[in-house]
C-alpha cells in the first residue's frame, strides 16, 4: 500500500487517472533486509522504486571511501532519474531498514511509453529532458505513420527524431501566422490545429488532426508562412526548427528529397499575386489579359526540387511546363552525362513549355543547380484554360510560330487550335 496517493509524487502528479492506472498495474512490490544492497553505481539501470515502508540509504564512492549522500523514506523515489534517461546507475541504494518497494523495470516502462506516449512526455517534463524511449515510439509509430517519411530507413528517422522537440500549445493559441517567417515545421501528437489560409474569397479553414504536418512548405523552400495556424483545444506539437532541419540534411540528403518530392500544392493568395507579376513581364504572356493570367496562376502548383534533382528527363511526356520562383535551372541534352548544355534557367524564367505546347514527348532533360523552387503548369489544366479562354490559345500560337518559324510552329498550332 502506497503511503501517499501516486498523484502527490512529483513524477506522477501531471499524469491523468487512466495514466496512473496504467503505471500501477506495471509496479512490481521488492523485499529487501536491512543492508541489502538495492542496486550499484555503475551497473544498468533496470528498474526504479518507490519506498512503501522502510527507507533507503544513497551512497557513492570516493577516494575517502564510500559517502552517504541521503536517507529516502516512505513515499520516496530511488533510482528513476537513472532509468528514465537508460543510462547506469548513479550511487549505490542500501535498505537502512527492512523496505518494501514497488518497482517498475526497464522493460515496463519502455512499454508504458510505446503503448501511451503521453506517459513519457509528461515523465519529460517533470525532469526537464527527454526520456528514454520517446525516440524509439516516434521512430516505430509516430514517423513511420506520416506517408512522406514512411519510405525512410529507420536510421534516417532516428536521426529525425532525434531532432524534434516536445511543445504544448493552449486552446486558441497562436502556432505561427501569415507572413511570419517559416522557420519550422510542426507535428501534431495529440489534439487539433485549425489552419486558415487567406484568399481572394476570403479565409479558407482546414482542420488538422494527430500525425499530420503543419508548416513543412515554409521550412522546405525558405518562404514565409502561407497560412495562420492556431490551436483547437489543448495541442502538443512535435517541432522541427530550421537550424536542426539544416544541420539534418547536411547528413541526410534523402530526408530533404522525402520532404521536397511530397511538396506539392497551389499557390497561395499571395504566391498568385507574385506569380502574376512575374508572368506578366514575360514577352510570352504579354499580351494575355489579367482575368487569364488570374486564372492561370490559381491552376500552378508549388515544387520544390534540392540541388541536382531530376525535373524531367528527355524523353518523358511534355506534361507540364515551369516557371522559377527562385534557384536555378540546367536544360541539358542527356539527364545522365550532362555534357551538352542547352541553357540556364533562373529566376523569372519558364522552361519545358514546347513539349507541353506541341504535344511531343521531351527532347531535354532539366535539372535543379541548386535548391530551386518553381510554379508548375500542368498539360490538364493547360489544356482547360485553352479552351474556357480561347484568346489564350491563339496568343500561345502566334508566339510559338514566331519562336520557331517553321513546321514545328505549324505543328504547335494545329495542336493548340484544336481545343
Amino acid at each position: 500500500m502506497l503511503p501517499q496517493p501516486i498523484d502527490q509524487i512529483a513524477l506522477f502528479n501531471k499524469l491523468s487517472e487512466d495514466e496512473r492506472e496504467l503505471l500501477n498495474s506495471r509496479l512490481r512490490p521488492l523485499e529487501f533486509h536491512t543492508d541489502d544492497l538495492i542496486f550499484a553505481a555503475g551497473k544498468p539501470a533496470e528498474m526504479f522504486g518507490i519506498i512503501i515502508d522502510g527507507s533507503v540509504k544513497l551512497e557513492a564512492e570516493s577516494s575517502q571511501g564510500v559517502i552517504a549522500l541521503a536517507n529516502l523514506g516512505a513515499g520516496s523515489l530511488v533510482g528513476e532519474i537513472d532509468l528514465l534517461l537508460n543510462r547506469p546507475y548513479s550511487t549505490f541504494a542500501r535498505a537502512a531498514a527492512d523496505t518494501t518497494i514497488l518497482s517498475l523495470s526497464r522493460q515496463d516502462l519502455r512499454e508504458l511509453i510505446l503503448e501511451r506516449p503521453s506517459i513519457g512526455l509528461k515523465f519529460s517534463a517533470g525532469l526537464g529532458t527527454r526520456v528514454a524511449y520517446l525516440d524509439e515510439y516516434l521512430v516505430t509509430q509516430r514517423l513511420g505513420a506520416v506517408p512522406l517519411l514512411s519510405t525512410l530507413p529507420a536510421e534516417e528517422r532516428q536521426a529525425l527524431a532525434s531532432k524534434l522537440q516536445f511543445r504544448s500549445y493552449l486552446d486558441s493559441e497562436i502556432i505561427f501566422q501569415t507572413r511570419d517567417s517559416g522557420n519550422a515545421l510542426f507535428l501534431i501528437e495529440a489534439g487539433e490545429a485549425r489552419l486558415m489560409t487567406p484568399s481572394a474569397e476570403g479565409d479558407s479553414f482546414q482542420d488538422l488532426k494527430q500525425g499530420e504536418l503543419l508548416g513543412q512548405t515554409a521550412l522546405v523552400t525558405g518562404k514565409t508562412y502561407g497560412a495562420t495556424a492556431r490551436a483547437s483545444g489543448e495541442l502538443g506539437v512535435w517541432v522541427l526548427t530550421r537550424a536542426d532541419f539544416q544541420e539534418l540534411i547536411r547528413d541526410h540528403p534523402t530526408i530533404q528529397l522525402a520532404f521536397s518530392r511530397a511538396l506539392a500544392e497551389h499557390l497561395g493568395h499571395e504566391d498568385q499575386a507574385k506569380a502574376i507579376e512575374q508572368l506578366r513581364a514575360l514577352p510570352l504572356f504579354a499580351d494575355v489579359d489579367d482575368d487569364i493570367l488570374q486564372a492561370l496562376t490559381s491552376r500552378l502548383v508549388l515544387r520544390h526540387f534540392p540541388a541536382g534533382e531530376l525535373i524531367y528527363s528527355e524523353g518523358t511526356p511534355g506534361n507540364a511546363m515551369y516557371f522559377v520562383e527562385s534557384g536555378a535551372v540546367r536544360i541539358v541534352s542527356d539527364a545522365t552525362s550532362e555534357t551538352d548544355l542547352l541553357d540556364r534557367k533562373g529566376e523569372g524564367t519558364f522552361f519545358g513549355e514546347m513539349a507541353l505546347f506541341t504535344g511531343r514527348t521531351r527532347t531535354d532533360a532539366a535539372k535543379a543547380m541548386s535548391d530551386t523552387t518553381v510554379w508548375v503548369l500542368g498539360k490538364r489544366d493547360y489544356d482547360e484554360l485553352a479552351v474556357q479562354h480561347r484568346s489564350l490559345s491563339l496568343v500561345m500560337t502566334r508566339a510559338l510560330s514566331n519562336r520557331l518559324g517553321d513546321s514545328a510552329g505549324e505543328f504547335a498550332g494545329r495542336h493548340l487550335h484544336q481545343f
